[in-house]
């Protein structure tokens, strides 16, 4: 799990400016780069619940290792601004999850059957709807998850999960096979993140 200390760490290794503001419309957290630099804005009652704070400034974080520019608009926004908006929203939402919620840990967790997005999201530090996102994200990738000898983690069903007795071996060496590769692609994917950055 990624503390509290190491969001901040990579904050200040990226030279971001991170600062409290009473921001408009009900957001809690804003990106802004500029001439002056990179900042990230959130919220002053972040302060009070630090799970949301967390969540806030990785996907800040994860609008400045993903965004390609600053989204201007005043007024009405055309539809196809919103579609890159929204397109935007969902790779730093995405990166914060990946960044937050390493997913070989998170697979750990699965060896105990009676799990749920509350406990999950205690344990990372993180809000329930963010770990669900999370959980979301990786049915993108596959539905199931190899997890231990003959257990597989089933995100079909979601908002639903659970982990599977799975009695077919062929199908557990399978899913077993996919999930080391998925886990081996992300590795790499972070170290050439880091490499880049």
């Amino acid at each position: 799990m990624r503390t509290t200390t190491e969001i901040y760490q990579l904050i200040y290794e990226e030279s971001i400016i991170v600062s409290e503001l009473l921001l408009p419309k009900g957001k809690l957290g804003l990106y802004r780069k500029d001439s002056d630099g990179d900042f990230i804005f959130f919220h002053p009652a972040l302060h009070e619940n630090k799970p949301y704070l967390r969540c806030i400034l990785a996907e800040e974080l994860g609008h400045y290792f993903t965004l390609l520019g600053n989204y201007k608009y005043s007024g009405k926004v055309s539809y196809q601004t919103f579609i890159n908006i929204s397109k935007e929203e969902n790779k730093a939402l995405r990166w914060a999850t990946d960044y937050l919620i390493e997913t070989e840990e998170l697979l750990e967790f699965f060896y105990d059957d009676n799990l749920s997005v509350y406990s999950l999201a205690g344990a990372f530090e993180v809000t329930p709807e963010f770990m669900l996102q999370k959980l979301y994200y990786m049915s993108y990738d596959m539905l199931q998850w190899y997890v231990a000898k003959n257990k597989l983690l089933c995100l079909s069903c979601l908002p639903n999960f659970f982990v599977s007795q799975i009695l077919d071996d062929k199908k557990v060496q399978k899913t077993k096979l996919q999930t080391y590769r998925r886990l081996s692609c992300k590795s790499i994917s972070r170290k050439r993140q880091k490499n880049t950055v």
